[in-house]
């Protein structure tokens, strides 16, 4: 159950890095470019059209552009240092540490790991329940 944990976590992370590098990046890079574009085709133009709505856009874009690839390098970092550990416990506990907070921006609240009683120390099955409340979500989320 944990190998599955951890290897669904890596796949979304792994896919949410591709995403925005290959789709959302560039879109946004080439709208600012439209928008800086646009600016310097009224300004061209005449000097008393305003171009201070797509001037404001141009820098929100830009700021937004530059804080998601900040993003990017840090869940890529994060994946980089989750522990590929023999252990299935200390390797889903670093994609709990490291990789979700990663992704949300805000870290779980709780990792629950678990055993059924009386079967030892390491069972062959553990049962995982992440719970975690992002900015956007008021009531608590299994995941």
């Amino acid at each position: 159950m944990l190998e599955n944990y951890s290897k669904m976590i890596s796949i979304e992370a792994h896919t949410m890095i591709y995403m925005a590098q290959k789709e959302i990046l560039p879109a946004s890079i080439k709208y600012a470019e439209r928008l800086c574009n646009a600016a310097a085709a009224k300004k061209a133009l005449s000097e008393s059209i305003s171009c201070n709505v797509e001037i404001e856009l141009a820098e929100r874009i830009s700021a937004l552009t530059s804080s998601l690839a900040k993003e990017i390098s840090a869940l890529d970092k994060a994946l980089l240092e989750v522990k590929d550990a023999d252990n299935p416990q200390l390797e889903a506990q670093s994609y709990h540490e490291l990789v979700i907070p990663a992704t949300c921006g805000a870290p779980p609240t709780s990792l629950k790991l678990w055993w059924p009683k009386n079967t030892g120390p390491s069972p062959p099955t553990a049962i995982c329940s992440l719970e975690f409340k992002p900015p956007f979500i008021k009531r608590r989320m299994p995941v």
